[in-house]
């Protein structure tokens, strides 16, 4: 049986409860590593800032635009409720008004009172129907003292203007506005209006008295189905309107039920805070949805000849403000996202540039640091960093030209060691440099094969002069000494300590086709090794020790075709022989490689 103790433990880090404590620490590091970016790039430190302001006033922006639209859109919301509350009360007053009016007119008629007092409903229905198509009166009765009806009509057909006779069975006698004229005409007035109750739904009635020697002997009744009338009031107020009766139930509304919705989902009766907001304000205003849609509801009382018959509400939809308001929100979020896209894109495009150069003086310090006195910022603004560009690379070139200066020297002390070869090294550097420029290699390749042209002898430091300027046979052990060609430690620059590979020497008493060639070292390239071996080797053999130099320089490139082959690529062979003209030029005419070709045939002399 297998020990508890050997058994696998799950660590408590992938256990439940600590699962949610990994995460923790995941996004914890990520944000610490979002906030170590502007520590470590340039450009986030100039960009952040900017960044946070605009983010910063965009959400202040985007927040006071809304409001300020939302305020804007319900204030004119509000009018507008308020706007077609008046609309309203106007319309049903201008409705009124054309009541009286008809009522007015077939009240003075001519032969109205004598008619009526006869009952001849023939007359009374010629004398009447002129007017009510005059003013296309919907209903129109005309009642004896009693309040029975003497003639009755209704527009049965409004493009025609066609009435018929009214045939129900309803009673005006019992109505409010004909009671009410009745008994208010011994005071003068005989005039009310009311909602009235008909078998064919609730109509708004006027009522008027017709009287004859101070006696009433009718009234006249004119009226408008209450649909027709909240009909034409909302095309006027541009609002749905309600119509309630004195027992605050609808009567009558401008709502259309949805085909695809039920009746329950509309509540369009008044509530009950109407007639204590009526007693304090005069209106009570509610939000109610009905059918699903959500609108703004202002109540007000119906007042008609200055008595209260009634109420009546406007509503308009509220819900294009929640629209606008989420439509202005996304527009402005939209606006402010593009805006921060364009600053960001500015802001780096900006910071890019800057940064660029910055990286560059950077990178170009690194290298300088490095040892590559070749690098180069070549920055060429003139701004301020253009400007420290140049110093830096005014100051690397100082550098390069000391350094140079000092393989220079160090090479001289080599050509000391050895006058036969004095300027040798001198001169494969150059040749080196030459033979780089026609590979078109870059400026630090270029450097690296002028030092090494200057360094590829170094290694005589080393040697002690009874082994090197022997002319006789070499003993085994001086063989061996001259053969392992030991490496110098130099200093680099920084304090560097480096292992410098010695090129190749050339000894007294060994044929040039026997040379030995040390390996490069410490990552020399190949491209770097041939050149330095194919200039080493053509100005050992075209300006040399006498046993075996002195050769043209014809001479010395077949004899290195034939007898250097396999140690210089063929392709080097080709490189050399094209640039040896230019090469033999600039040997001839350059004062110090004439000055040190002197120094060695005196040497050799």
């Amino acid at each position: 049986m297998r020990s508890k103790a050997l058994l696998p433990t799950r660590p408590l880090a992938f256990q439940f409860p600590g699962r949610l404590g990994n995460a923790g620490s995941f996004f914890a590091s990520l944000l610490a590593r979002i906030a170590a970016i502007p520590d470590r790039h340039l450009r986030w430190k100039i960009i952040l800032p900017y960044a946070v302001l605009a983010l910063i006033l965009g959400c202040a922006t985007t927040y006071l635009a809304t409001g300020l639209i939302t305020s804007s859109l319900r204030e004119r919301f509000d009018n507008q409720l308020v706007e077609s509350a008046r609309v309203s009360a106007d319309a049903l007053a201008r409705q009124e008004r054309k009541h009286l009016e008809t009522v007015r007119a077939i009240t003075y008629t001519e032969g109205i009172p004598e008619a009526i007092t006869s009952r001849d409903s023939a007359r009374v229905g010629t004398l009447i129907e002129g007017n009510a198509a005059n003013n296309e009166v919907q209903y129109l009765q005309v009642l004896d003292a009693a309040g029975q009806r003497v003639k009755a009509i209704y527009l049965a057909d409004p493009e025609a203007v066609r009435y018929q006779d009214i045939t129900d069975a309803d009673t005006p006698a019992t109505w409010a506005p004909v009671q009410e004229a009745i008994a208010s005409a011994p005071a003068g007035g005989g005039k009310a209006t009311a909602l009235v109750e008909t078998a064919n739904g609730p109509v708004f009635y006027t009522a008027g008295v017709v009287e004859s020697a101070n006696n009433v002997i009718g009234v006249v009744l004119t009226g408008t189905s209450l649909d027709t009338v909240v009909a034409q009031v909302k095309s006027q107020a541009l609002a749905d309107v309600t119509v309630y009766g004195a027992d605050r139930q609808p009567r009558a509304t401008t709502f259309v039920e949805p085909s695809e919705a039920a009746a329950e989902e509309a509540d369009i009766s008044a509530p009950l805070e109407i007639d204590a907001a009526f007693g304090r304000t005069g209106v009570y205003r509610e939000p109610k949805t009905i059918w699903g849609r959500d609108y703004q509801v202002l109540y007000a009382p119906l007042l008609l000849q200055g008595k209260e018959v009634g109420a009546y509400s406007v509503a308009l939809p509220a819900d294009f403000i929640m629209q606008a308001q989420s439509d202005a929100r996304w527009k402005m979020a939209l606006l402010f996202g593009l805006g921060m896209a364009a600053i960001l894109a500015i802001g780096l495009f900006v910071s890019r540039a800057i940064t660029r150069r910055v990286h560059n003086l950077m990178r170009t310090a690194e290298q300088v640091s490095a040892g590559d006195f070749a690098a180069r910022a070549n920055i060429s603004s003139r701004d301020e960093i253009g400007r420290l560009g140049a110093a830096v690379d005014q100051m690397t070139g100082t550098l390069q030209g000391q350094y140079l200066g000092t393989l220079r020297a160090l090479a001289s002390a080599v050509a000391n060691k050895d006058p036969v070869t004095l300027g040798h090294s001198v001169r494969v550097g150059q040749l080196a440099t030459m033979l780089g420029r026609h590979f078109q290699l870059d400026d630090r390749t270029l450097a690296q094969l002028e030092i090494s042209g200057y360094l590829h002898d170094v290694g005589k430091l080393g040697i002690r002069d009874s082994a090197r300027l022997k002319l006789e046979a070499l003993t085994p052990a001086q063989r061996q000494l001259l053969e392992s060609h030991p490496h110098l430690e130099l200093l680099a620059s920084g304090g560097e300590q480096r292992r410098v590979p010695a090129g190749s020497v050339l000894e007294s008493g060994r044929e040039p086709n026997s040379l030995h060639r040390s390996t490069p070292r410490n990552g020399e390239s190949m491209i770097v090794r041939n050149i330095v071996e194919a200039a080493d080797l053509y100005d050992a053999f075209r300006l040399g020790r006498p046993q075996f130099g002195g050769f043209t320089s014809d001479q010395t490139l077949t004899f290195l075709r034939t007898q250097a082959g396999a140690i210089i690529p063929i392709g080097m062979l080709d490189a050399l022989a094209a640039v040896i003209p230019d090469w033999e030029r600039q040997r001839a005419s350059d004062p110090k490689l004439q000055r040190l070709l002197v120094e060695t045939a005196l040497e050799n002399s």
